[in-house]
């Protein structure tokens, strides 16, 4: 067709190339909402981990959406193995201290759950492993798992709750959320969108 349009001179060669790459554009992109053709889906189980009680927003919603886009898109390109971010890769968008305080934080949490697992999986027998000078100066052993248990959620403001995999699916969501700018910006330009299906794990309002 635009071969008889060039050759009938309604069009210029050069209107006839735009025109090509217009239409070419226009396939992919039809392709690609039809078919998920060169489009990426990123997901991890590691961040439906990440669970809060009596929130609205929880992992089933994930996994609905993951269901009715696979449905959907069978041939769709999928990554389920995602990289950590690393601190560096945090500080891009939060300051150093900011990242610090959530992983010391996280830390805690993580020692607190580890020690209440031992004292209930032992029964009071482990009640020397403690992970905190303060806990080892409650008497009881349910005065032990009572102090721990308060660490099970930490509240660090408003819409900001860290539990034991917080970070781990944090670190997750942002090193996928890195992989999908990087696959998309290379230079074979095999994929040309991504989408990151995840969920928030943390009300990140620190941006600097």
């Amino acid at each position: 067709m635009l071969r008889s349009l060039l050759l009938s001179g309604l069009l210029t060669s050069r209107e006839c190339a735009s025109l090509l790459l217009v239409c070419r554009a226009w396939r992919s992109i039809a392709a690609a909402m039809l078919h998920g053709s060169r489009s990426l889906l990123l997901s991890s189980d590691v961040c439906l981990l990440h669970r809060l009680p009596g929130r609205i927003e929880r992992p089933e919603r994930v996994q609905v959406v993951l269901k009715r886009i696979r449905e959907r898109f069978p041939r769709l390109q999928t990554e389920m193995a995602l990289p950590a971010a690393t601190d560096e890769q945090l500080q891009r968008a939060h300051g150093e201290v900011y990242v610090d305080m959530v992983v010391r934080m996280s830390s805690k949490v993580e020692r607190s759950m580890n020690a209440l697992d031992m004292l209930k999986r032992f029964n009071g027998v482990a009640e020397d492993y403690v992970a905190s000078p303060r806990a080892s100066r409650i008497p009881t052993i349910q005065g032990k798992k009572d102090y721990y248990q308060q660490y099970e959620y930490m509240e660090l403001g408003d819409d900001m709750t860290l539990m034991r995999h917080t970070l781990a699916a944090a670190r997750v969501a942002a090193g996928g959320a890195c992989l999908a700018v990087d696959r998309v910006m290379n230079e074979n330009n095999e994929t040309r969108n991504a989408f990151c299906a995840w969920r928030r794990c943390m009300q990140w309002r620190n941006m600097d």
